[in-house]
């Protein structure tokens, strides 16, 4: 337990270094000897032409249930992942990617475990696999990004010094990672399966002129978020902002989009004179609320788990958008108890608790 709390902590006090170009009065609000100063977003955001939620009954029937707790199966997931045949769990007691099929039976575990070598994990936070069985695991203990083969064998590994990385998606030939730190000018990099670098993600907001551009140049938590790759876009749900935004392989924004709850921007609130040359310094305060929990895509479809849907509505709500475009479709209703997150492969989801360390398994009649 003390393992997954530090990760978390540590992930959340990980702060990208965000620049760019560009005038808005929308943007992160940043506020520094008493006077707030907005950062504006370098892209336009669309909003949604929809205002209100609209309903679809989506039913679930419970598959199964595996606990970690159980003295057959000991485990704590960090995160899963699942494929059309297989759930894999992340598991932060040992280390290892553990296999089960969609019954919930356990298959095998993969990878080194909790160590310092190749294929080993200091403290493991996220993976991600790709169509040819490969498994690609963030270790923010190392700070590190280690590639191992559909056997657990070591690929490779890219380290990243004084920055963290943080979550990964991979498709077929594309490798997307976060990576946060006060030597960053970006804060999303490409690789190919390889590990050869093809690209980064490109700057965010800044603000030519403000005093607090030559002050402050890292105050990035608002973009902690989960990141997800179709075809040739990679699609970021911020945490703590209401957009879904798509960029392009290139780095470029292809286009941004509200969600259908319009929250906010949050607010950064620092207390001193002066951060100029003083690397990796950290707000004192931070006024934002959870918006976006998780998100999974669905054959055509950006399934978002909704902070403030919940929060309306009761149990969890699941709003559905558009995969190329983002526009809003409909939303449902889904009481699924306490969960960490969320997959979803075909007309299957899968939760997961890391406090109670249960998986559970559910067919669902339709997600479109």
């Amino acid at each position: 337990m003390k393992r997954v709390f530090k990760s978390s902590i540590y992930i959340l006090l990980s702060i990208f270094w965000i620049t760019s170009c560009d005038q808005s009065e929308e943007g992160i609000v940043v506020k520094w000897k008493n006077e707030d100063h907005v950062f504006p977003f370098k892209y336009e955001i669309e909003k949604q032409e929809a205002s209100e939620r609209t309903w679809k009954d989506v039913h679930l029937k419970e598959i199964f249930t595996v606990n970690g707790l159980s003295d057959s199966s000991i485990f704590q997931p960090l995160k899963i992942n699942v494929d059309d045949s297989s759930l894999y769990i992340l598991d932060a007691t040992d280390g290892y990617v553990k296999q089960f099929d969609l019954r919930g039976n356990f298959r095998r575990k993969v990878g080194g475990g909790l160590g310092n070598g190749p294929g080993e994990f200091e403290q493991p936070f996220d993976f991600s696999m790709d169509l040819h069985g490969n498994i690609y695991v963030v270790d923010i203990g190392a700070r590190s990004l280690v590639s191992l083969n559909e056997v657990g064998d070591f690929r490779w590994q890219k380290l990243y010094k004084h920055n963290t990385p943080g979550h990964v998606s991979v498709s077929d030939s594309n490798v997307i990672v976060s990576v946060t730190g006060v030597n960053m000018n970006h804060i999303f990099e490409r690789y190919d399966i390889n590990g050869d670098l093809k690209g980064v993600y490109s700057k965010l907001v800044k603000n030519p002129g403000d005093s607090l551009d030559e002050q402050i140049e890292v105050f990035g938590k608002p973009f902690i978020g989960n990141v997800k790759i179709a075809d040739d876009l990679t699609i970021f749900v911020p945490r703590y902002l209401s957009q879904i935004i798509f960029y392009k392989k290139d780095g470029d924004v292809e286009n941004a989009i509200y969600t259908i709850d319009n929250a906010t921007n949050p607010k950064l609130i620092f207390d001193r004179d002066n951060y100029h040359g003083v690397p990796g310094f950290f707000p004192i305060g931070f006024e934002g609320t959870d918006t976006n929990l998780d998100f999974s895509i669905v054959r055509n479809d950006i399934v978002i788990w909704s902070q403030q849907g919940n929060e309306k509505f009761g149990p969890h709500i699941f709003d559905i958008y558009n995969l190329t475009t983002g526009r809003y479709q409909y939303s449902a209703k889904l009481d699924l108890g306490q969960i960490s997150g969320f997959k979803i492969v075909a007309n299957k989801i899968f939760t997961y608790n890391t406090v109670t360390t249960e998986i559970k398994g559910y067919s669902v009649n339709s997600f479109n």
